[in-house]
């Protein structure tokens, strides 16, 4: 039972990391030196589309590919541009690089792009399809709490982190991609393709689905547990 809980806590500490971005863009923007307003507002907007279409993207790929491959893949693409990320805003702070702060902003728009195909769509979703009937309207409830607990870390916690030590703050952050990546891994089961049946026996096993209705969905679940 361990898996129902998981996304409900994960979702909320990712979306934090990216709202650490989307928050206080312009403090970061002006970090790598970006000041001027025109230039932070033509960023601002730029990623804001280029989140909708991201996010629309994943939302179609997720029914085509899979939600298990897409966790992966934009947990895995997060971690690389946040540690190029990190590692120009430091060249840029450290060493004062031009090249270095300018690379950040398409690095930015990356990493969004990564964190749009999977935690965008996913979000409320994945939690929905994995959780029991009896649990799923308490399950939802806890993944909204753990967003909302992850607003007031954006809100208050963040900016006196970002303030005190700067670039890198970004790598609490990136600790963090990493031990999801680990519990997407061996925790996320494909849900992809399947009813919530069969959804509900990768968690309470066959053996214990007697009607006869069950039976039948043991017999497909048979035929395909080696995909998972």
């Amino acid at each position: 039972m361990v898996r129902f809980s998981q996304p409900s806590k994960e979702d909320p500490v990712t979306k934090r990391i990216a709202g650490l971005l989307s928050y206080y863009l312009a403090p970061v923007l002006g970090s790598v030196g970006i000041n001027k307003a025109a230039d932070q507002a033509a960023v601002n907007v730029s990623l804001n589309v280029w989140n909708f279409l991201l996010a629309a993207a994943g939302a179609l790929a997720s029914a085509r590919f899979g939600r298990r491959i897409l966790w992966l893949i934009s947990t895995g693409a997060m971690i690389v541009f946040l540690s190029m990320s990190t590692l120009a805003a430091g060249l840029f702070a450290e060493r004062h690089l031009s090249a270095a702060g300018i690379a950040v902003v398409p690095l930015l728009f990356l990493f969004y792009g990564a964190f749009d195909i999977a935690y965008a769509p996913l979000f409320i979703s994945y939690p929905a399809e994995i959780l029991p009937f009896q649990l799923r309207a308490k399950g939802i409830a806890v993944t909204l709490s753990m967003d909302a607990v992850a607003c007031f870390f954006n809100q208050y916690v963040n900016p006196v982190a970002f303030t005190a030590i700067g670039w890198k703050y970004y790598c609490v952050f990136l600790g963090c991609l990493v031990v999801f990546l680990g519990l997407i891994y061996f925790l996320f089961p494909e849900t992809r393709g399947r009813s919530l049946e069969e959804i509900a026996m990768i968690f309470d096993k066959a053996e214990e689905l007697e009607s006869d209705s069950q039976k039948k969905i043991k017999t497909r679940w048979t035929e395909t547990k080696r995909h998972i």
